[in-house]
């Protein structure tokens, strides 16, 4: 399976996470949307419940009267809870009104007065209470003045009059009993309702309901608004993303192919940098550097097997010219002389294998570091040690001078200072080992010529021998100060030369207490 492109992903990857967040943006937006439409609705419910309540309390008689078209209804229960039409609930009022009827009887001329409603005729006496079918009868067979009925009208406001258009009041309101509450009437509709209780004890439950259709409409049409932009944001940002992602990438397209047309016979090239100071010019910078660093490391490995070559050309040349010397002469030529001198070649031969093997293996990074070497004793291993010529090695050193590292690196860079210090000193050689706060500090003295400023660094670069300076370097081969340069580096130190105090060359080395 072909993995996609940096590009590809990178569209992938903003367009699917600006999808996610755009969907549950739309969600959550289509969600709060409706709860406020719903909270909008209901709370218009309660505004219509709570100004007919008003009415209620300011003592007129009135039904619910709302606008039709707009959807919202007032409905009744009883005190079971069972609903009740508009005729029952006005019967309930008709025969809960506590009233002065003087505007119905006409100054008291008749004992009462009836209210004509579409759920019958309601009988009131003198003292404002219905009457019932067999107190009027009692009345008739008194005697009693006939009644006549005086109907009760409806006005447009649902408050209830005489047919004259006399307002009817109620002297004692009924008493709103707890607070509105929702209704469930169903998934379509938002209902709140509130129990009333009438100066006789009878209790009713008004309520209005809103139908939800207009909020589902309107949700509807939203979501169908919102499902048609997200794709289109989408696609949108799918694109843009692409774009600018090509604009992005074309400096690394770039860099790419010059990169590919770098080989190994063309590492002078280099990557072109962008003038734009962001991610790609960094990584053209970085790339460039490690350019740098492999050309010169190739041109070190080239001069090294330059080098190397005519290091090596040298004693086996000798070698060669002697023993062929001796092939050319009698019989009872000198062997031995021949023989010694070419044992001398070939040891000079064998310890510039050794130095090169040193070198190859630190370049390899090859390292078996301890916890602790004790410079002091090799040191004093160091200065005790025979070699054909001697001047005097004297030894300075501390107390404790312990160092993480190899061991036998460290020897070797011992020796090699000292060999070095030896091979040009005119009596003395001074060894030093002390020790600072956070590092050991090694010395090696001699009371040679030294080394010209000039050539300080010079002499730790590989196959240098300062001739010049030094007319009497006998069997060096220039690799020595190098090698004590690559093993100061691995164990974290450092290396230099300077003027040294008995009139020749001092060696320094730094090297840290701490892995």
């Amino acid at each position: 399976m072909t993995r996609l492109g940096l590009r590809a992903r990178l569209t992938l990857f903003v367009t699917a996470t600006f999808a996610a967040a755009v969907v549950a943006g739309a969600w959550v937006a289509i969600d709060r949307v409706e709860a406020s439409l719903i909270a909008d609705t209901r709370s218009s419910a309660e505004q219509v419940l709570g100004d007919y309540l008003d009415s209620i309390n300011g003592g007129n008689a009135a039904v619910g009267v709302v606008d039709e078209q707009a959807g919202t209804q007032f409905f009744y229960r009883d005190a079971d809870g069972t609903p009740i039409d508009e005729r029952e609930y006005f019967g309930l009022i008709a025969t809960a009104i506590d009233a002065e009827f003087a505007a119905l009887v006409g100054a008291g001329e008749i004992p009462g007065a009836v209210a004509e409603s579409s759920s019958g005729t309601v009988v009131f006496g003198d003292d404002g209470m219905p009457l019932s079918a067999a107190e009027l009868d009692e009345l008739r067979r008194q005697g009693e003045p006939p009644l006549e009925p005086a109907p009760i009208d409806v006005l447009d406001n649902g408050e209830l009059a005489t047919a004259d258009g006399v307002a009817i009041q109620f002297l004692t309101a009924p008493m709103p009993s707890g607070s509105p509450i929702a209704v469930d009437l169903g998934d379509d509709l938002v209902a709140v309702s509130q129990t009333l209780v009438f100066g006789d004890g009878t209790t009713v439950e008004v309520g209005v309901s809103s139908p939800l259709q207009p909020v589902t409409e309107s949700i509807d049409a939203f979501a169908q608004v919102v499902w048609v932009a997200v794709p289109l944001l989408v696609a949108a940002v799918a694109g843009v993303t692409w774009l600018a992602t090509s604009r992005a990438l074309r400096p690394v397209h770039g860099i790419s192919g010059h990169a590919r047309a770098i080989t190994a016979d063309r590492l002078a090239e280099r990557l072109p940098v962008p003038d734009a100071n962001d991610e790609v010019r960094e990584l053209a910078v970085t790339v460039n550097g490690m350019l740098d660093r492999i050309e010169a490391s190739q041109q070190r490995q080239r001069r090294l097997v330059s080098d190397a070559s005519h290091e090596l050309r040298s004693p086996v040349a000798a070698s060669r010219a002697q023993l062929e010397v001796a092939l050319a002469a009698n019989e009872v030529g000198d062997w031995r002389r021949t023989a010694l001198t070419v044992l001398a070649e070939q040891e000079q031969l064998s310890a510039l294998v050794d130095d090169l093997l040193t070198l190859s293996r630190l370049d390899e990074g090859e390292f078996r570091p301890s916890p602790g070497v004790d410079l002091v004793a090799l040191a004093s291993a160091e200065a005790s040690r025979p070699r054909p010529l001697r001047p005097v090695v004297r030894t300075r050193a501390g107390l404790d001078a312990s160092v993480p590292g190899d061991g036998r690196l460290l020897e070797r860079m011992l020796r090699n200072l000292v060999d070095n210090a030896v091979r040009h000193a005119d009596g003395v050689v001074e060894l030093s080992v002390g020790r600072t706060t956070d590092a050991v500090v090694v010395h090696v003295d001699d009371d040679g010529p030294g080394v010209a400023e000039s050539h300080r660094h010079a002499v730790f670069e590989r196959f240098t021998r300062l001739d010049e300076a030094r007319d009497r370097d006998r069997g060096g081969s220039g690799l020595g100060l190098a090698i004590v340069r690559e093993v100061a580096s691995v164990h974290g130190g450092s290396v230099r030369c300077d003027a040294a105090p008995l009139g020749g060359a001092r060696f320094t080395v730094v090297l840290p207490v701490h892995a």
